[in-house]
């Protein structure tokens, strides 16, 4: 319990010695976090969530966010069609330490009138290196705002450095009550019936495996992800030519032969699905469902080892079920 206690006040002690923009009050067990935007906050998010990034550092624009080449710090955000309840049971030291992460703290607050979830998390990588992440969860209602900064763990001042940026993160709810257009969030899938269940957010994507890890240790590495394209517009005559030139993108370094190619209608979008197998000994099987809507291509994509059959039946189940939100 001493532990415990000691721990809690360094991340307390932590938190506040980079909050220049916070100022939190106590309420029961939960924190109060109040920011104010200042003349510093950029929007750099699709989300309408504006913050402070450091001066001495050169963020470059991407889909999701920003980096930073110079420290290797990466900002992500997505808008998830799940509820903060169940989110918040996803991210328990439990759930995390079953796929492989490493939950270094929690913290619950109130964060502008909002319920929220502040993580940091330790993830292995494959050449022995080890990535730290700050996550914020914010409750949304019926689906959550993510902001994810991704830095080498053994970096303390890229650490300090990405959770002073979440702690400035700013909106104006007055805005958004007011906004007539909505926000394309991603889907959601109904995992039941199905091995699969959530494994976790990598890159504005996110992953579902057998087994809830990332990377996976299920026996035919079966993985089935959720992405999204942006600001592309492809004619209905070359859909077929876009989506298998997706496809070809998958599996790096094999070629694939195309099994088939068919039209699907999904959640009222029309789209491509399309199923290959590797051309080698050993057969990948690559499932891919793309839907337009707009501007905007929704990704679906199902990768198996082994089983081939049985998981294509899994990976058109979860794909059928993916449902769009969209939110004020």
């Amino acid at each position: 319990m001493k532990t415990k206690l000691i721990i809690g006040a360094l991340f307390l002690l932590l938190f506040s010695a980079f909050s220049p923009v916070c100022a939190a009050e106590s309420e029961g067990t939960i924190k109060t976090i109040l920011t104010a935007k200042t003349l510093a906050h950029r929007k750099i998010f699709e989300l309408p969530v504006y913050v402070v990034l450091p001066r001495n550092r050169g963020f470059l624009k991407t889909p999701t966010g920003a980096m930073d080449k110079g420290s290797r710090i990466t900002l992500d955000a997505s808008t998830l069609a799940t509820p903060f309840s169940t989110l918040r049971i996803e991210f328990e030291e439990n759930k995390l330490k079953e796929r492989g992460l490493e939950l270094k703290s929690r913290s619950e607050f109130l964060w502008n009138g909002k319920p929220a979830l502040l993580l940091k998390i330790f993830q292995p990588l494959d050449d022995e290196k080890i990535k730290g992440q700050w996550v914020l969860l914010i409750d949304r209602k019926d689906h959550c705002w993510l902001i994810n900064g991704a830095y080498e763990a053994k970096n303390q001042s890229s650490s300090a450095e990405v959770l002073e940026i979440l702690q400035s993160a700013w909106w104006d709810e007055n805005e958004l009550n007011d906004t007539q257009g909505a926000t394309i969030t991603h889907g959601t899938i109904e995992t039941e019936g199905t091995p699969f269940q959530l494994a976790g957010l990598s890159q504005g994507a996110i992953v579902y495996s057998k087994d809830g890890m990332m990377p996976t240790q299920s026996e035919d590495g079966a993985l089935f992800v959720l992405s999204r394209i942006h600001n592309i517009y492809t004619p209905v005559n070359k859909r077929d030519e876009f989506v298998k030139e997706k496809c070809n993108g998958i599996v790096l370094g094999d070629e694939l032969e195309v099994a088939s190619l068919r039209d699907v209608t999904i959640d009222k979008m029309s789209g491509k699905e399309i199923v290959a197998v590797t051309d080698n000994e050993q057969e990948v099987l690559v499932y891919q469902t793309i839907l337009f809507d707009h501007g905007t291509c929704h990704v679906l994509v199902g990768i198996a080892y082994q089983d081939h059959e049985k998981n294509l039946e899994y990976f058109r189940t979860l794909a059928e079920s993916y449902k769009l939100k969209l939110s004020l």
